[in-house]
């Protein structure tokens, strides 16, 4: 089979990550072949530093040579006009999280792939952490029989620097608050885990960064299934990163699995032993070597094999909305500071 070929789109932070895995991790499936970004120093310093053209308009990115994959890598807040406009050139869009920040522009982004016959692809790489999927298995064999309460925590460090360093962050328009971007992979993980949310109520301020909006957040979710839930996000920790961990209980076992990415296994207790438990325990029980985790590689090889046996991905756009949905009601909480029914 040959080589996928990737334009970049937007080379902020998350760029470079992207960028490892396709040319360090998957050189033999994936290719770039041209990146883009708005500030024309991004564009020209990761462009010279993989040896690809570089832009600083997308159309002309367009007119030079259409890649199999655009990856939309830029503020949160402008991914739906992006993929509505690059979704009428390519036959596949990666987009990273969130879809959306609204359900608004969620739906329009759909509506224009499904409109070109345009596949999309929301990044949701910890889905893929070897230790999730063993949470996911355990979920799905029933091992937990009913389950009660699920949390998730993201206790992450955010320095005001990391917010001067791009002024989108922290705003209303792009970015929202720590829910919408730090948060948005763990509360993908408890849809995906948990099933759909029935109301929440949420509480939020601002702790330590002089933003627009909150760094720190608490949602208590009802669950369809009659369970409940918590999500705690900040990224005021100090001095440095703590955790971004997901808990699972039961009646009949519990599961944390802590460390700063979902990947480290804390707990893994059932009533119904199992001579693989102790293994499973041991063998994921390590941090990666940082917060994005060791998802994005399976990632990337779900999408070579969706669009190479044309199969129907399970990260596509339908899979981003679910969370953009939650986020929504959670803001919508916030500003009417009252509990909302989804």
């Amino acid at each position: 089979m040959k080589k996928i070929s990737c334009s970049i789109i937007g080379c902020g932070r998350i760029s470079r990550r992207h960028i490892d895995v396709i040319l360090k991790s998957l050189q033999k499936k994936f290719k770039i072949i041209s990146v883009c970004d708005i500030d024309k120093s991004k564009a020209e310093a990761t462009g010279k530093m993989i040896s690809v053209p570089y832009f600083n308009n997308m159309k002309e990115m367009i007119n030079h040579q259409i890649a199999d994959i655009a990856c939309i890598l830029t503020e949160s807040g402008n991914h739906p006009s992006h993929i509505v406009y690059l979704s009428k050139y390519y036959k596949n869009i990666i987009v990273e999280k969130p879809l959306s920040l609204n359900i608004k522009g969620a739906k329009q982004a759909i509506h224009a792939c499904k409109k070109n016959k345009c596949r999309l692809f929301v990044v949701k790489q910890n889905r893929f952490n070897p230790a999730i999927v063993q949470l996911k298995n355990a979920i799905v064999s029933k091992r937990f029989k009913k389950i009660f309460l699920v949390t998730t925590r993201v206790r992450w460090t955010r320095k005001q620097n990391y917010y001067d360093q791009a002024k989108w962050r922290g705003t209303k328009k792009l970015d929202v608050n720590v829910i919408a971007n730090q948060a948005s992979h763990h509360i993908d993980l408890l849809l995906w885990l948990n099933g759909e949310v029935k109301s929440v109520f949420a509480y939020s301020k601002k702790s330590l960064a002089k933003i627009e909006m909150d760094d720190t957040v608490i949602a208590i979710l009802k669950f369809k299934n009659n369970s409940l839930g918590c999500i705690e996000a900040t990224t005021a920790t100090r001095p440095e990163d703590l955790e971004g961990s997901i808990t699972v209980l039961g009646e009949g076992g519990s599961v944390e699995i802590a460390g700063f990415a979902v990947n480290k296994i804390k707990t893994w207790k059932f009533l119904n032993n199992k001579t693989s438990d102790k293994k499973i325990l041991l063998e994921y029980n390590e941090n990666p070597p940082n917060v994005y985790g060791y998802g994005h590689i399976k990632f990337y090889e779900n999408i070579y094999k969706s669009i190479n046996n044309k199969r129907i991905s399970s990260i596509d756009g339908n899979e981003g909305m679910k969370s953009v949905i939650l986020l929504e009601a959670i803001n919508k909480s916030l500003d009417l500071k009252k509990e909302i029914n989804l």
